[in-house]
């Protein structure tokens, strides 16, 4: 798609082309005209009281993307904020990912989606030692590309560790149940999330969503990954079982304790025939909000 002449004028940067919209943003692609380096563009405006929120995300976004130096983290390379009492206009520059998301592309071979985790989960460790929490880690905001390079993207609704956010954010299918009763997040809030798209992606099947009212956060016993596929291994169901416990205690202590016990599942499963690798996709449900389900902002990039 070309440039539109409806394109905001960002002085030191040529607008190369739009890519799309997101989290009330559009997002463009740009070249730097000293460096001559392709950066991603995300433009956001606040036209209406509303749009305040997307705001709020985008400066997330640059405060935790701008500290992160890991290969499977997306970088923020520069931010610009338009507004005299109160910022009414942001331009954030990424770097550039290559890749189509899990939920666009879902992999059909245990080796692989290890493989792809494995960096999703260093990733998150070394935003936990930033003092960090993602607190949105869904297949939409996990890459991949066919050059084996995995990138988990999208610090919206990242914050400090501790944090207690005044409204439910997060992916409604992967929400941990801390997230649901807005209670503090920490990193075993992403462990829950990590390992609520570890088990979509290996058995097909989503977790389901947390329950309302009485049992908020809650959700009903979840099956061991074997009932649903015979070729997951008993220690990598035993590990996802875990990561998904409703008591953050009963979690994995840390996020490299979880890439350590994925290293040694796919050291494993890498030795396997590929019969005995493979899953089958899924089509995941609608991302879409039920009703009744009050002060549920269902976050997408």
């Amino acid at each position: 798609m070309g440039v539109s002449s409806s394109l905001p004028k960002v002085p030191g940067y040529e607008l190369d082309r739009f890519l799309g919209t997101g989290a009330g943003s559009k997002i463009y692609s740009v070249r730097n005209n000293r460096t001559q380096q392709l950066l991603v563009l995300k433009h956001v405006l606040r036209s209406k009281p509303e749009d305040e929120r997307f705001i709020t995300q985008v400066l997330n976004e640059y405060r935790l993307g701008n500290r992160v130096n890991h290969p499977a983290l997306r970088r923020v390379v520069e931010i610009r904020k338009k507004g005299l009492f109160s910022i009414r206009e942001v331009f954030l520059f990424m770097e550039p990912v290559k890749g189509k998301h899990l939920e666009e592309s879902q992999p059909t071979d245990l080796a692989v989606i290890l493989q792809i985790m494995l960096a999703v989960s260093e990733g998150l460790a070394a935003i936990h030692q930033l003092g960090f929490v993602h607190a949105d880690v869904n297949p939409r905001n996990i890459l991949f590309s066919r050059a084996s390079q995995t990138k988990l993207i999208d610090y919206g609704l990242s914050c400090p560790i501790g944090t207690v956010k005044r409204r439910v954010q997060g992916t409604l299918v992967f929400l941990a149940p801390e997230q649901a009763r807005m209670e503090r997040i920490d990193h075993r809030t992403d462990i829950f999330n990590f390992a609520a798209v570890l088990y979509w992606l290996v058995t097909s099947h989503t977790i389901g969503p947390p329950k309302v009212g009485q049992d908020l956060g809650q959700r009903t016993a979840i099956p061991d990954p074997r009932q649903l596929n015979p070729n997951a291994s008993e220690s990598l169901s035993q590990l996802l079982l875990q990561c998904l416990s409703e008591n953050r205690p009963d979690r994995p202590e840390s996020m490299l304790s979880v890439s350590q016990a994925l290293r040694a599942e796919l050291a494993q499963t890498i030795k396997l025939p590929a019969d005995r690798r493979a899953v089958r996709s899924g089509r995941l449900p609608s991302q879409s909000v039920p009703r009744h389900i009050p002060l549920l902002n269902n976050h997408q990039d």
